[in-house]
């Protein structure tokens, strides 16, 4: 998931790596729909079948595990983040949906009207995606508040504690200076103290809300500016490294492979390859 841009749009065909059985859960909210054939999971110890052209919500933190199958998945995750601007919308409408401990999941009926409709902005998250565009942040944002606004409206809401949405605030504070910093040097305590916390708190915030660690993440943000300057520009590797907060070309190009499994020059190359449906 791009931490510029937190949220994951993907298409999977057949036997996937997800259908491993190891159970798993996210951060951020996922939703998938099946368009061709039928996709079992297992939820909270409960089988559970999502028919060809249904879908499936999966809510913050829902232990689950695919099950083998030969289908066509689309699956739509993203951050709460992308759709709390501010501190307001988190607490009015996106942590009574996220907080409600009596929603794990919901199945996702096309002939339900709501629902189809959900299933319809999940479609056009994945033909934005798909088409590539240069503002595909805006056009998949326009999907999830769409989305999230039909769960708003025909689902419980549970009571949010004060403590719930300071959390989700500070961390948005940390990544906004690190996505505005990321060249720079930054330790820790620089992150921490955008967000007015201790070094320890703001480790264990970010492991809490983001599953990862601050400096991995600023890591992973240099990488993913990496990667779009290697698509969209002809610039040489080593102004890019620089670019993105590496002072050290040789040091960037071993770690982006680490990371990428790609080499800078491999990876711009296969990016700009023609994109197959």
């Amino acid at each position: 998931m791009n931490p510029a841009y937190p949220f994951l749009i993907s298409r999977t065909f057949g036997r996937r790596p997800s259908d491993d059985g190891i159970v798993r859960w996210h951060n951020e909210p996922a939703f998938y729909m099946a368009v061709r054939g039928e996709k079992d999971f297992m939820i909270q110890n409960a089988r559970v079948t999502v028919k060809e052209g249904d879908g499936l919500f999966l809510n913050v933190h829902t232990m689950y595990k695919g099950m083998p199958s030969d289908s066509d998945l689309i699956c739509v995750r993203f951050h709460p983040l992308m759709i709390a601007y501010d501190a307001f919308i988190e607490r009015q409408y996106v942590l009574p949906i996220t907080a409600n401990a009596e929603i794990p999941y919901l199945l996702l009926d096309h002939h339900v009207l709501w629902q189809n409709d959900i299933l319809n902005y999940i479609q056009h998250a994945y033909m934005f995606q798909a088409s590539q565009a240069d503002d595909l942040p805006l056009l998949a944002g326009h999907c999830f508040f769409a989305l999230w606004h039909l769960l708003y409206a025909n689902l419980p809401h549970a009571e949010v504690r004060p403590q719930e949405s300071t959390k989700i605030t500070l961390v948005r504070n940390m990544l906004s200076f690190i996505q505005e910093n990321f060249r720079n040097d930054l330790t820790l305590g620089e992150i921490a103290a955008s967000a007015g916390i201790a070094a320890s708190t703001a480790s264990a915030l970010f492991q809490e809300t983001v599953q990862d660690s601050p400096y991995h993440y600023l890591q992973t943000y240099r990488l993913e500016r990496a990667k779009y300057l290697l698509f969209k520009t002809d610039d040489a590797i080593t102004e890019i490294a620089l670019d993105c907060g590496f002072a050290d070309a040789a040091y960037f190009s071993r770690l982006f492979r680490k990371e990428c499994g790609l080499t800078p020059r491999q990876y711009r190359r296969q990016a700009r390859e023609p994109w197959h449906m």
